[in-house]
C-alpha cells in the first residue's frame, strides 16, 4: 500500500502560511470505502442453469458483468464478425442489482495503430450501440461499459485514441476496460486508463503450464505485487480474479493446439497428444480477498470475479464454495469413504464429498482388513495404483492422475477400487491434498 508522511496539524497551517501554492494536506485517517463485490457472466448461451445462477449470485454480489456480444476479425479481413449473446435483459432487471454490459474484441486487424484504429472503433461502436438498444428495450441502462479487448501490448496508444473515440459518442457511460499486468509499466498505459477513467486488472491465467504438468491460474504472491504497481498508476481499479479450470491441450511436438476454459459442445471433441490444467485455488483466494479487505491499496475499488458458477459447469467451482471465498473464507469439502460388499464377495471402496466446496481426490486410500483377514485379490480405477499395506491394500492416486488435479463435487460417491478378504466390513483411512500440495508448492 503507498505510504504518505502524515504531518500535525500545526505544520500544517505553518507550511500554509508560507507557501499557499501547495496543495491542503491530505487526511489519511479516513477510511478506505469496502470494495465491491462483482462477478462475470460469461455464457453465451443462456439457459435455466444459468438463469439461476445469475439469480443467487444477484442476492450476494454488488453488480454484475454479462458479456453481451463478441467481435473477430477473421485472419486478412478488415470486415468484423460480431456475435449478440441473447441475454434476457428483462429478468436480470427484476434482479435489482446493477449490471455493466462487456463487449469483448478479439485480435485487431494487421493495420492497427494510431491513426489507423477505424475498423476497430467501427466495430465496437457498433456492437455497443445495439447493446444499449437491447438494454433500453428492457427498461435499463448499465451500470458500466467495459471493452475486454485483447490489445497488443506495443499498440496502447492506439486503444487510448479507441476508447476516447467512444466516449466522445457516449460522454454520459461510465466506462472501463480490462488489463494485464504486462501493461502496468507499458508505454501507453496510464494514458489509455486516464481516458477510461478506470480499469480492471486480471491476474489469472497468465502463463500455460507445458505438457501434462499442472500449475495455480493466479499466483498469490505475484497478485499482491501487482496489486501494488497498479496502485502507483494512480487510477482506480478492480482485480479480477478466477473460479475455474483450464485445459491446455499439446500436440506430440509440445506446440499449442488450444486452451478450454468451458465445457465444450457435446459434439465437439479435440484431439490431443497430451495435456495439462490450470487452476483456481479457493484457499489462496480467500487469502487475498481478506488481506484486499483488511489492507486495500489506496485505488483498488473491487473485486471481480471470473466467473459466476453455473450448475453443471465441470470447469468451475460450484456455487457454495464461491460464496464462501466472497467471505474470505476457505471452502470445507469432506470426504468420506463408502464401504459396500458386492454380492460376489467383494468389498467396494468409494468416496464420498459432503462438504461446500470442490474437493480433490484422495491422495491415498488406505484400506485395513479385519484382524486375521488376508487379501486375495484387489484392483483399482485407472487413476489409482493398487498397492499393499499392513493387513491390506493402498490405492494411490498415479502421478498422471494428479498432473489433472482431479476434483470432486459433492454428491454421488467416487469409485476407487475393491479388495477381496474377510467377512468383516473393512476399515478406510484418506489422504488428502490442498490444490497447493497437489502441484506441489
Amino acid at each position: 500500500m503507498r505510504t504518505f508522511t502524515r504531518l500535525s496539524s500545526t505544520a500544517c497551517l505553518a507550511l500554509g502560511g508560507i507557501m499557499m501554492l501547495l496543495p491542503a494536506c491530505r487526511d489519511t485517517s479516513q477510511p478506505h470505502a469496502p470494495l465491491t463485490r462483482e462477478a462475470y457472466i460469461w455464457q453465451q448461451q443462456w439457459r435455466d442453469p444459468v438463469e439461476a445462477a445469475a439469480a443467487t449470485a444477484s442476492r450476494e454480489l454488488d453488480s454484475l458483468a454479462v458479456l453481451a456480444a463478441v467481435i473477430r476479425f477473421p485472419k486478412g479481413s478488415i470486415a468484423p464478425q460480431t456475435q449478440y449473446v441473447e441475454v434476457p435483459w428483462q429478468r436480470l432487471k427484476e434482479h435489482g442489482k446493477p449490471i455493466a454490459v462487456v463487449v469483448r474484441l478479439g485480435t485487431p486487424t494487421p493495420s492497427f495503430d494510431v491513426g489507423h484504429a477505424e475498423h476497430e472503433t467501427g466495430a465496437l461502436r457498433t456492437a455497443i450501440h445495439a447493446t444499449l438498444e437491447m438494454l433500453s428495450t428492457a427498461g435499463l441502462s448499465p451500470s458500466e461499459i467495459q471493452v475486454d479487448f485483447d490489445c497488443p501490448e506495443k499498440k496502447l496508444a492506439a486503444y487510448a485514441q479507441v476508447m476516447r473515440d467512444l466516449r466522445a459518442q457516449w460522454p454520459k457511460e461510465k466506462w472501463s476496460i480490462t488489463s494485464l499486468p504486462s501493461w502496468l509499466g507499458a508505454k501507453g498505459f496510464k494514458e489509455l486508463v486516464q481516458t477510461t477513467g478506470s480499469y480492471i486488472l486480471q491476474v489469472h491465467s497468465l502463463k500455460l503450464p507445458p505438457p501434462g504438468r499442472a500449475a495455480t491460474l493466479c499466483d498469490e504472491q505475484r497478485s499482491l505485487h501487482w496489486a501494488k504497481q497498479a496502485d502507483k498508476v494512480g487510477v482506480p481499479f478492480r482485480i479480477a480474479l478466477p473460479t475455474y479450470r483450464s485445459e491446455v491441450l499439446y500436440d506430440a511436438g509440445g506446440k499449442l493446439l488450444d486452451v478450454i476454459s468451458e465445457d465444450l459442445p457435446q459434439d465437439k471433441t479435440i484431439r490431443a497428444a497430451s495435456r495439462s490444467v490450470a487452476v483456481a485455488d479457493p484457499a489462496a483466494m480467500a487469502r487475498l480477498v481478506k488481506q484486499w479487505t483488511a489492507e486495500p491499496p489506496e485505488h483498488l475499488t473491487g473485486l471481480i470475479w471470473f466467473r459466476v458458477p453455473v450448475e453443471g459447469d465441470r470447469r468451475n467451482w460450484s456455487m457454495p464454495a464461491f460464496l464462501k471465498v466472497l467471505q474470505g473464507e476457505a471452502p470445507a469439502p469432506k470426504l468420506e469413504p463408502v464401504v459396500e460388499l458386492d454380492p460376489s464377495g467383494i468389498w467396494k471402496i468409494s468416496i464420498r464429498q459432503t462438504g461446500d466446496g470442490m474437493a480433490l481426490w484422495p491422495l491415498q486410500v488406505t484400506v485395513r482388513l479385519a484382524s486375521g483377514a488376508v487379501v486375495e485379490s484387489t484392483d483399482a480405477r485407472p487413476e489409482y495404483a493398487a498397492g499393499t499395506a499392513p493387513n491390506g491394500v493402498t490405492f494411490q492416486l498415479t502421478r498422471d492422475a494428479r498432473a489433472r488435479v482431479p476434483e470432486m463435487p459433492a454428491g454421488d460417491p467416487l469409485y476407487v477400487g475393491w479388495v477381496r478378504g474377510g467377512s468383516s466390513k473393512p476399515e478406510v483411512s484418506l489422504t488428502t491434498a490442498t490444490v497447493s500440495e497437489m502441484l506441489g508448492q
